[in-house]
């Protein structure tokens, strides 16, 4: 067997040559901190917001409302007098069974139902909103039913 001899010199320059790469490394990382640093502050510039203004202000809503045939003339009334809800689309003779009775446009249960769908500004949809409580109040065994959700128009 070969004997390997290690002289204090030699350790010594070993460990001053470790010594020297241990810097380099470290030198060497923390010039990539930096950089990493100057670009993670370069990503975080503020998005631009690409919505419009005035979408912003007034988003839109689509309002589905459900009531008997035999008030839609009141609600063709209410919203001619309060300029709202003219814009809109009515599906007719609809049959169901809600929260009151049932409207089957049978011999049973004779009445049928109507829908509007409205997509109007939130700002009109409240004017709808005021209609509607009205007319529930008027007529509180006809079941209007009213349901609201988020629209956006393209």
């Amino acid at each position: 067997m070969s004997e390997i001899k290690v002289t204090k010199a030699s350790a010594k320059s070993e460990k001053k040559s470790l010594d020297e790469d241990m810097k380099e490394k470290k030198s060497s990382v923390k010039i990539k901190a930096e950089k990493s640093d100057k670009l993670e502050k370069s990503e975080k510039k503020p998005k631009k917001d690409k919505t419009d203004k005035s979408e912003k202000k007034n988003k839109y809503v689509r309002i589905e409302i459900i009531f008997s045939q035999a008030v839609e003339e009141d609600f063709f009334d209410e919203f001619k007098k309060q300029g709202v809800g003219l814009h809109y689309s009515k599906v007719s003779n609809v049959t169901g069974a809600g929260f009151s009775n049932p409207k089957l446009g049978d011999a049973i249960w004779p009445q049928v139902n109507e829908i509007f769908i409205i997509y109007c500004k939130k700002d009109e949809a409240s004017k709808i909103y005021e209609i509607i409580e009205k007319l529930r109040a008027h007529y509180p065994a006809e079941g209007i039913a009213c349901f609201t959700s988020k629209a956006k128009m393209h």
